[in-house]
């Protein structure tokens, strides 16, 4: 399955700051290892409102960091690297700074990211009927009711339930809540809790996540902190960005996933590259790997400021993202939310050595649809391939980004549960 998008055509200004709402691409030049840090913690201020940036600081300082991990981020970005594939010149500064981050990554300043939250309620008609009176009042505070009705209002909605409540916060941030089943779905699904709570916790402030979940508990439709407590989580997407090189330049594989699909984007030059990489079926949990800056310049998402090289070009931002769904194996609690899987579990990574190995043919392959997905379906040599992978597999510090993990998804929890 293939998708093409043509990269849309941004404005790029010197050390600007973020504005919401804004038509134009704001970014951070990176010209040392100074700005390069301190662009990343600008990005990642802006597309996870909810971090703290002091503990995040504190994180990246109390960790580990090798002695040689400047020079290797030096030697790196002094090739301006953008999307282009590695050649077999730049192969092993790639893999000393691959190396680098996923060996240490917390004290890289790379750090999980919570991008979706959905859970149902076990709420009653009775309880809907008092949630709707509330609703028509429009008491709220941060944020208004943006929309509100029928399911069908909604483009390329896929839930089951009959009503939506669309909120929304000044900078464009939302919140939705499903509630009521049809008498069809009921009897199909007699277990099917009756309100379902979704949003994106990356895009919503501590302090937005807090008035909306004041309001919902003040409105004493239920009592929050029983219902709450017991919510049934549906989906968990985690997600982390990595700087400085391309998705088709990350040989990332889940060796358990038998679904494997691409999709391809169009670079300014008109070259056709890979754009996201979906590992596992799209019906269940599956781990996703995209170009995080093409998205945000395509759906014009200017709310983030990209990183750029003095010359004007874009440093490339690939992110890996697990969405997953708890039907798919042990229900969680919302009470238990940092008790998830761990959102890389079972993923493997590989020096991109080993891209120095493959043919022309090979290498257009893996730059098309991706590593994986030459790996299973276009690769005419497995064997050879998978002894080579073998000895280049890259050491991740997966503890360091399970602990992160968790403790986004506890203070998360927290913040919800101690209205």
């Amino acid at each position: 399955m293939k998708n093409s998008s043509v990269l849309a055509h941004s404005q790029h200004n010197n050390n600007n700051t973020t504005v919401s709402n804004s038509d134009t691409l704001y970014t951070n030049i990176v010209h040392s290892n100074s700005s390069l840090t301190n662009a990343i913690t600008s990005y990642q201020q802006c597309s996870y409102q909810s971090l703290i940036i002091g503990e995040y600081q504190d994180s990246k300082n109390s960790a580990h960091q090798a002695c040689c991990y400047a020079s290797v981020v030096k030697q790196w970005f002094n090739k301006k690297p953008t999307s282009e594939l590695v050649d077999k010149s730049n192969a092993i500064l790639l893999h000393d700074y691959q190396q680098q981050l996923f060996s240490n990554p917390i004290g890289c300043g790379l750090i999980p990211i919570i991008d979706n939250l959905a859970f149902t309620l076990a709420v009653s008609d009775r309880q809907l009927v008092k949630f709707e009176k509330q609703l028509k009042k429009k008491s709220f505070n941060g944020f208004t009711l943006h929309k509100t009705g029928f399911i069908g209002f909604l483009k390329n909605c896929t839930e089951k339930y009959i009503n939506f409540a669309l909120f929304r916060f000044s900078d464009g941030s939302q919140i939705i809540i499903y509630w009521g089943l049809s008498d069809g779905i009921r009897k199909a699904r007699p277990k099917q809790r009756l309100m379902k709570i979704s949003y994106n916790p990356a895009r919503s402030s501590t302090h937005q996540t807090i008035n909306f979940f004041t309001w919902l508990k003040e409105s004493k439709a239920f009592n929050y902190n029983r219902i709450m407590a017991e919510a049934n989580v549906t989906r968990i997407d985690t997600a982390i960005d990595l700087f400085g090189f391309h998705l088709s330049n990350l040989l990332i594989d889940k060796p358990n996933v038998g679904h494997i699909e691409y999709f391809q984007n169009i670079t300014p030059n008109g070259e056709v590259v890979v754009g996201t990489l979906k590992l596992g079926s799209p019906a269940d949990s599956n781990l996703i790997v995209y170009d995080k800056q093409h998205k945000l310049i395509n759906v014009e998402d200017y709310n983030i400021p990209l990183l750029e090289y003095r010359n004007g070009e874009l440093v490339s931002i690939t992110r890996i993202e697990r969405k997953y769904k708890p039907a798919d194996g042990k229900p969680i609690r919302l009470a238990d939310l940092d008790l998830a899987p761990y959102f890389l579990t079972d993923c493997k990574f590989y020096s991109p050595t080993v891209l120095r190995e493959l043919t022309n043919k090979e290498l257009q392959s893996v730059r098309t649809k991706g590593f994986a997905f030459w790996l299973y379906f276009d690769c005419e040599r497995k064997e050879e391939i998978d002894e080579l992978l073998s000895k280049n597999e890259l050491h991740v510090d997966n503890n360091s980004l399970y602990v992160a993990q968790a403790k986004q998804l506890k203070t998360l929890k927290q913040l919800i549960l101690s209205i």
